[in-house]
């Protein structure tokens, strides 16, 4: 039964502590930093007023201290109770109106059309078997703006079928998973109400090879200088996409 519930909700492996070390110490801390920063851009730029926010997936925690801290009034949502295990201390310490939780299939999701101001989700779309309807379902419930990251296949994940074997022998806990282009995701918002598209990329260098690296100073100094040369913007991976309502 587990490998089954996982197969179809991939959160509940991204929420588990041994996932949660791959994000761990500095070099953790600088991949993250990099996400946020890109997913808080999107979240305050524009005219619309962001007050409300499901976070799609979201038991692995990495955008809850963010999107609590910003005053948000966020629900984490889960595919099983287990997706809350690692971020069950924020429940204890939140108000309850700024912080709760819901338990639903991935392509099910539990509310009404446009609940949300904003959906946001990472490290889940392109591990669900039925992106398609996840992604319409994140729609269905966003008022305004709906951001999440993908694997874009222009960028290093155009080996994928040649890495993936050393990707996997680097991080140990790597899935397979869907890689997309832009104009792909675009024409599926379309088809969802949403236009406006915005797209950043976050890592020139694929994040396995700076772990294999291990020195977090130097994974810094060396994507600092390929997002200067335009590289990063041109070809980096993960990409994080935000989309307005039309």
């Amino acid at each position: 039964m587990s490998a089954s519930l996982t197969e179809f909700a991939p959160d509940i492996e991204t929420s588990s502590e041994a996932y949660r070390q791959r994000f761990s110490g500095e070099l953790g801390d600088y991949f993250l930093d990099v996400q946020n920063t890109i997913i808080d851009g999107f979240l305050n730029k524009g005219q619309q007023i962001t007050e409300t926010v499901l976070d799609v997936g979201g038991g692995h925690g990495q955008l809850l201290p963010m999107l609590v801290g910003l005053g948000f009034a966020v629900c984490v949502h889960g595919s099983s109770d287990r997706c809350f295990q690692s971020i069950k201390r924020f429940f204890g310490t939140a108000e309850p109106s700024k912080l709760s939780k819901v338990v639903s299939p991935l392509n099910q999701l539990p509310f009404a059309d446009k609940k949300f101001d904003a959906v946001v989700s990472v490290r889940t779309l392109a591990h669900a078997p039925d992106w398609e309807k996840l992604l319409s379902e994140m729609c269905r419930v966003a008022k305004n703006r709906i951001i999440f990251d993908f694997p874009p296949i222009l960028s290093f994940n155009i080996t994928y079928p040649l890495f993936f074997r050393v990707k996997k022998l680097i991080e140990g806990d790597t899935r397979p998973f869907k890689r997309f282009t832009t104009s792909e995701l675009c024409e599926r918002l379309r088809e969802n109400g949403f236009a406006e598209f915005e797209v950043s990329r976050e890592f020139f260098l694929p994040m396995a090879l700076h772990r294999f690296l291990g020195m977090p100073k130097v994974s810094r100094m060396i994507e600092n200088f390929f997002q200067s040369v335009g590289l990063t913007a041109l070809l980096g991976s993960p990409a994080i996409i935000c989309a307005r309502r039309q």
